[in-house]
């Protein structure tokens, strides 16, 4: 993990400002590497822009996308659709299927994992929490 200024330093960003400071994955070639001095729209925080929940949606392939146009030219700066991370999103996927149907667990239980998953509960031990949170949901609006 690295530090990432989410207003560039090169833009007028404040250097040691908290609320530009945001955690950014170190990969090379995603995130804080690939997006450069450019800048987003989207804040994880909700400081200085919105958040993804609502926006960012995560199809069975694996790959992130958005109906806004500002949100999937985030997704363009940031390469989240890099090769590592949709192996990373689908194992993820697929894990959670494989949890889901050898336990049985019941619409409570689900509904329970979500909110763990979305409030950041699990998130150390999987860092596609969010992915599986929203896939989780989608599971059980379709779920009787």
């Amino acid at each position: 993990m690295r530090i990432d200024h989410w207003q560039p330093r090169a833009g007028g960003g404040q250097h040691f400002q908290w609320s530009n400071l945001v955690g950014s994955c170190s990969d090379a070639g995603t995130c804080d590497a690939h997006k450069g001095s450019s800048t987003i729209w989207l804040d994880p925080y909700g400081v200085h822009g919105p958040q993804p929940n609502g926006l960012l949606r995560y199809l069975g392939d694996g790959r992130a996308v958005s109906d806004d146009n500002r949100v999937a030219e985030d997704v363009t700066r940031l390469n989240l659709n890099a090769d590592h991370l949709i192996r990373g999103r689908l194992g993820a996927v697929r894990a959670a299927r494989k949890w889901m149907q050898r336990q049985r667990r019941t619409k409570g239980e689900l509904g329970a994992k979500v909110t763990a998953l979305q409030r950041g509960a699990d998130a150390k031990r999987d860092v596609f929490a969010f992915v599986l949170a929203q896939r989780l949901e989608r599971y059980l609006s379709k779920r009787p």
